[in-house]
């Protein structure tokens, strides 16, 4: 039998980014929004007791820049790209899915609607998600 798979997924943006971590048996284990500016130390917080399989990383936006501040994270297989297409729009639906609108909101569709926070970790939990399933180009 193979042994579990961690893996860290980032969302990369200019400003901020969606982080999120995954495992092959348990799912999404942790996401959040963080500042692009002070990934290193957040990553390094959320990574803290897990021996990382690899980082899966947005391939579009800012990755290249992502990829440069996270080459002093350790991981099995390194960095690997994965494919962003739809990511954003997935991850509204994946955002509303988990946290459905209240009040008078929910007579609105949701199609209609934008989510109150950045949701950008769900785009990472998307791309995570992707890599697991062996869909790294979509």
């Amino acid at each position: 039998m193979k042994g579990e798979r961690i893996i860290l997924s980032i969302d990369p943006g200019k400003n901020k980014c969606g982080v999120a971590l995954l495992s092959d048996i348990k799912g999404v284990i942790y996401h959040k929004v963080i500042l692009s500016n002070n990934i290193i130390n957040e990553i390094n917080t959320i990574i803290s007791g897990y021996r990382l399989y690899c980082i899966v990383l947005g391939d579009r936006t800012h990755s290249l820049q992502i990829k440069e501040k996270l080459s002093l994270i350790k991981s099995e297989k390194g960095i690997i790209f994965v494919d962003e297409h739809l990511t954003t729009e997935l991850a509204r639906k994946k955002y509303f899915k988990e946290n459905p609108p209240g009040g008078w909101k929910r007579l609105i569709p949701v199609s209609l609607q934008v989510p109150p926070v950045p949701y950008d970790d769900y785009a990472a939990i998307i791309l995570g998600e992707r890599f697991l399933s062996g869909k790294k180009d979509n």
